[in-house]
C-alpha cells in the first residue's frame, strides 16, 4: 500500500468532492436568478471542478472546499429569497471571465477501429491437429516418435505425450468439466423447478374446474363480465387450445439440457475410438521406422564387413618385386 494516494484516487475525498458537486448543480436549478443565469452558474460549477481535479495541495483543496460550500449556502439562501444572496450571485455572474461561463468542452471518444471479422472456428475431429497424425519423423522433435497415451481426464479422452500436460490442454479440461459441472447443475434445478410446476398446474386446473362449475350454476348474468373473468383466470386462450401448462416448459428445458449431456457424451466416446486409432497408427509407424533403422544398421554393418574384407585381400596379395 503506497504511504501517499493522490486525493482524486482516495475514496472519501471523491465521495466528499462528488456530493458537493451534485448539490451546487441541484441548487442552481432553484436559485432566484434568470433562467439563462442558472445555465450560466451550471457551466461555472463545471469547470471550477474539471480545472480542481488534479489538486494535491492540501491548502489549495481546502480554500476549494470553502468556496464550494459558500457558493452552495449562497444558492440555498437565495432560493429561501433573501436578496443579500441574490444579489451575491447577480454580482457573481457580471464578473466572471468568459470562458467560465462557456459550457466544459465534450471529450470525444478515441476512435475504436472495427476489428477484422475472424473465420468461424473449426470444430471436430477432421478440423483438429490430431487428424494429421501420425506425422513424418521428419517434423518430430528431436527426431524420435513418442506414442501417446490414452487417459480419461474426469471422463474426457485426451492423449497424453508428457508429464505434466501442457498448460493448454490444462485449460481446455478445465473448461470441458466446468461446462459440464454446470449443464448437471441446471438439470437439477429444473427437476426442482418441475416439482413445484405441478403444484402450478394442480391449482390451475382447480381454478378451471370452480369457474366451469360457477359459469353452469349460473344462468342469468353479466354475459361481458363473465367472458372478461374467463379470459384473465381460465388457462384457455380465445382460439380454444389450451395454454402450455407451468411443467411443460420446464420439461423442454430439462430434455434440451439432456440432449446437451448426451451430445457430450457421444463425442467423448467417439473420440475415445479415434483416438486409440490414431495409438494404433502411431505403433505402426513406429515399428516400420524402427524396422527401417534395423535395415539400416545392418547394411552399415554388411558395407564396413566388405570394406574390411576388401583391405584384407589387398594387403595378402604379393607385391609385384617379389
Amino acid at each position: 500500500m503506497p504511504k501517499y494516494i493522490p486525493p482524486r484516487k482516495s475514496g472519501p475525498h471523491r465521495i466528499a468532492a462528488i456530493a458537493l458537486y451534485r448539490a451546487l448543480l441541484v441548487r442552481c436549478d432553484t436559485a432566484q436568478v434568470a433562467s439563462e443565469h442558472r445555465s450560466t452558474l451550471r457551466n461555472v460549477i463545471r469547470n471550477k471542478f474539471r480545472s480542481n481535479a488534479n489538486l494535491q495541495s492540501t491548502v489549495l483543496l481546502r480554500n476549494a472546499f470553502t468556496a464550494g460550500h459558500e457558493a452552495l449556502d449562497h444558492l440555498h439562501f437565495s432560493a429561501t429569497g433573501r436578496q443579500e444572496s441574490t444579489s451575491y450571485l447577480a454580482d457573481l455572474i457580471s464578473r466572471l471571465p468568459a470562458h467560465m461561463a462557456k459550457p466544459p468542452p465534450r471529450a470525444q471518444p478515441a476512435p475504436t477501429e472495427k476489428p477484422a471479422s475472424r473465420p468461424p472456428l473449426a470444430t471436430g475431429w477432421e478440423n483438429s491437429a490430431l487428424a494429421a497424425r501420425p506425422r513424418p519423423l521428419s517434423q518430430l522433435k528431436g527426431g524420435k516418435r513418442n506414442i501417446p497415451v490414452l487417459v480419461s481426464a474426469n471422463r474426457i479422452p485426451i492423449l497424453r505425450t508428457q508429464k505434466p500436460v501442457s498448460h493448454a490442454l490444462s485449460v481446455y479440461i478445465h473448461a470441458r468439466v466446468v461446462q459440464r459441472q454446470r449443464r448437471h447443475d441446471r438439470r437439477w434445478e429444473l427437476m426442482e423447478a418441475a416439482r413445484v410446476a405441478q403444484g402450478e398446474d394442480l391449482w390451475d386446473r382447480e381454478i378451471e374446474r370452480k369457474l366451469q362449475e360457477a359459469r353452469d350454476a349460473e344462468e342469468d348474468g353479466d354475459q361481458a363480465g363473465e367472458e372478461e373473468e374467463q379470459s384473465s383466470t381460465s388457462k384457455l386462450v380465445s382460439g380454444g387450445a389450451r395454454e402450455p401448462s407451468w411443467e411443460s416448459e420446464i420439461q423442454r428445458a430439462l430434455k434440451e439440457v439432456g440432449k446437451s449431456l448426451l451430445r457430450e457424451a457421444e463425442k467423448n466416446k467417439s473420440w475415445a475410438a479415434k483416438m486409440v486409432e490414431l495409438i494404433d497408427r502411431e505403433k505402426e509407424t513406429a515399428e516400420k521406422e524402427r524396422k527401417e533403422r534395423k535395415m539400416m544398421r545392418n547394411q552399415e554393418r554388411r558395407d564396413r564387413k566388405l570394406m574390411r574384407d576388401t583391405e584384407t585381400a589387398e594387403s595378402d596379395k604379393p607385391s609385384s618385386s617379389a
